[in-house]
């Protein structure tokens, strides 16, 4: 966490020090940022900025802590606003809400996929551990929608958790680089991956000529 002579600094001057931190961990991901482009950047001297953050690791942690609580608040916008219906209309609320947050915070979005996608463990542990695990909005709704019957009782809660949580890292690499911030191409997306978690991809025509071979 940033010490307490950063929240001491003008307003103004700490949002710089954010801006500028965040373009830089955007830009350059987590190994190659450079404090020494920072400060400069934040026209702050290079003693000033370890009088504001312990280390380089102080200050990207902070930016994930202020990310993924951003994050967090398009996702329970739509989980404190919208009447439950189904499991797979919020289901797809909820991804849709993954995407506007990149949409109005690519930078955000970039430094979260860079870190979700690291193959340093326990540097994902170390930042993410004190962070709200937003996987716990998808198993919250897992557990809704078993309640509310529409989905199977007797699913592994944590495998489908980690799945959907894998699919949501996804959704926001797909919509960043593959489909250049198409919302609409995005939707199109999500909505496949619904239908998938919905009815799977056995093969409906074969099942339904089961059944009337049955009969007749």
């Amino acid at each position: 966490m940033p010490k307490n002579t950063f929240f001491n600094l003008p307003k103004d001057k700490i949002n710089k020090i954010i801006e500028v931190s965040i373009d830089e961990f955007a830009e350059y991901s987590y190994n190659n940022a450079s404090i020494n482009r920072i400060v400069e950047a934040a026209d702050i001297a290079k003693g000033s900025f370890y009088q504001y953050f312990e280390d380089k690791k102080d200050l990207y942690k902070y930016i994930i802590e202020e990310a993924e609580k951003k994050k967090l608040s398009y996702l329970m916008d739509v989980v404190d606003k919208q009447y439950y219906s189904n499991y797979f209309k919020s289901l797809k609320e909820l991804y849709l809400a993954e995407m506007k947050f990149a949409m109005n915070s690519p930078k955000l979005s970039i430094i979260i996929l860079d870190l979700e996608k690291s193959n340093d463990n326990s540097l994902k542990r170390e930042i993410l551990g004190d962070t709200y695990n937003v996987n716990k909005v998808y198993e919250e709704l897992l557990l809704k929608g078993i309640d509310n019957r529409d989905i199977s009782d007797d699913i592994d809660i944590k495998l489908n958790t980690f799945l959907l949580g894998s699919l949501n890292i996804s959704i926001l690499e797909y919509y960043m680089y593959e489909v250049n911030l198409d919302f609409e191409q995005a939707t199109k997306y999500i909505d496949n991956i619904v239908e998938l978690f919905k009815n799977g991809i056995k093969d409906k025509k074969r099942l339904v000529r089961n059944v009337e071979d049955r009969f007749y």
